[in-house]
């Protein structure tokens, strides 16, 4: 059997003379919408109502044809026998039957991340459509896909453009929810695009929510027919957990990962490795230790340490907060050493520090801060606060130092923790001027920080 796409029907360009054959989007449904030739288009579908069936008929049969392709994610395919639609299928074009066929193969542009085509496609759909939902939906995704494809360095868009391809989806999934405010999918889509790309999960709850109780209001026989929005219903409980959970709303964090885990018992919509270990992430957060832990291993037997490394990590503090320090030793060196990121070597640190394996740690610590470019300082306070315990308060002052340096350098703002631990330090060197001016500096920068108090009264 072939793995070629075979066309299923190909019918002759008759009575469309060769000097009308359309060549772009602007002059085909010129023969529409310019006041010009209206007239003369209204006349010529009187004249060829046999021709524009036929045509009719192959616009459903192109639509078939990408339907059973599309089944099989043969998207090179599809792009192959009908993109540019203006050379593959004039006639289709030239009675404008071409719009579904166009959303189709933006679509497909999509998934070939040829966003720039993909954008192109829909806006010529929107051009002669404007009040389309589809078309104001799938417009909105396909920017949310290339802002996403730019995120994970798929793609290069330069910083004004993300800015503008942010500005345009947010516009035309708002124009999609206006259209049909009862859906799931361009809410889903909108909160994603807050959540994923602006990185702002505030905005992304409340959206969220109500793609969530759209879904929950349905009918059962509405449910039944816009089964296609289900996925995204789960995938919102999924996130809208994520956000709660973000904002220390750990209840309803809990009740939207378990209904998520719940209603995709039998889909799998999201992999199970990352629905339980988000349940066990909440269950850390609230003090749950013992059901964080069966959650954790469950979500672990469904991954390699290398790509499960995340769910070893919350794993091992999970079964270090329970006293099982050399079982949490055992759980986290299960990642292998050349696949330990620097939030794995932390945690490593913390375990082997309360095991009385400084030196080890120290280690570990130093090498990931030599490494780490943007997280440095998270490994530098550790090292201060291993020094502050062997009371060498000389050396755990400098890596205290250096922690808020580095913050300076790479964010332009102090490392509160950094200031904390230098305002300790200076206490325990009876240098009581240096404290209070770090503790200035700390009270300025970060007022509500959870230590101040009490460095106010060790002052």
């Amino acid at each position: 059997m072939t793995t070629q796409a075979a066309r299923i029907i190909s019918l002759p360009n008759k009575n469309i003379p060769a000097t009308e054959t359309v060549q772009t989007e602007s002059i085909a449904h010129s023969n529409i919408c310019s006041s010009t030739s209206n007239d003369d288009f209204l006349s010529q579908l009187a004249d060829d109502t046999f021709l524009q069936e036929e045509i009719l008929q192959r616009q459903k049969a192109c639509l078939a044809e990408i339907s059973l392709l599309r089944e099989q994610n043969r998207w090179e395919e599809i792009i192959e026998l009908f993109h540019p639609l203006e050379e593959k299928e004039p006639e289709i074009i030239h009675f404008a039957f071409d719009l579904a066929i166009r959303r189709e193969i933006a679509f497909a542009l999509s998934h070939l991340k040829r966003f720039d085509e993909a954008i192109k496609e829909f806006e010529c759909c929107l051009k002669y459509d404007p009040d389309n939902f589809h078309y104001h939906s799938g417009l909105g995704f396909v920017l949310y896909n290339s802002l996403y494809a730019a995120k994970n360095k798929e793609i290069i868009l330069p910083s004004s453009e993300k800015k503008e391809r942010i500005k345009k989806a947010h516009q035309h999934l708002r124009r999609a929810q206006e259209i049909r405010p009862d859906r799931v999918t361009a809410y889903y889509r909108q909160a994603m695009l807050y959540k994923h790309i602006q990185n702002k999960p505030d905005k992304a709850l409340p959206i969220f929510e109500t793609a969530v109780q759209n879904w929950e209001k349905y009918t059962q026989e509405q449910k039944k027919n816009r089964h296609q929005e289900y996925k995204n219903y789960i995938k919102s409980l999924y996130n809208l957990a994520s956000c709660q959970a973000d904002k220390k709303q750990c209840k309803q964090a809990l009740k939207s990962i378990q209904k998520c885990i719940q209603e995709d018992n039998h889909k799998d919509y999201i992999h199970c490795k990352h629905k339980y270990f988000a349940l066990g992430k909440i269950q850390f957060q609230m003090g749950k230790f013992q059901q964080a832990r069966e959650a954790l291993e469950f979500a672990a037997s469904f991954s390699s340490p290398e790509d499960g490394d995340y769910i070893l990590e919350l794993l091992a503090r999970t079964l270090f907060r329970q006293g099982e320090k050399q079982k949490a030793l055992e759980t986290i060196s299960r990642i292998p050493r050349k696949k330990r990121r620097h939030f794995v070597i932390w945690t490593l640190a913390d375990i082997l520090v309360s095991l009385g394996q400084k030196e080890q740690a120290r280690k570990h610590l130093i090498d990931s801060s030599q490494r780490d470019r943007r997280s440095r300082h998270r490994a530098l306070i550790r090292l201060c606060k291993i020094a502050f315990q062997e009371k060498d308060y000389e050396k755990s002052l400098q890596w205290a130092q250096k922690a808020d340096k580095f913050h300076l350098d790479v964010y332009n703002t102090h490392d509160p923790d950094g200031l904390f631990w230098a305002a300790a330090n200076y206490i325990k060197l009876n240098q009581k001027d240096k404290a209070r001016a770090m503790l200035d500096e700390l009270t300025a920068f970060r007022p509500d920080y959870p230590l101040l108090p009490k460095l106010k009264q060790a002052v």
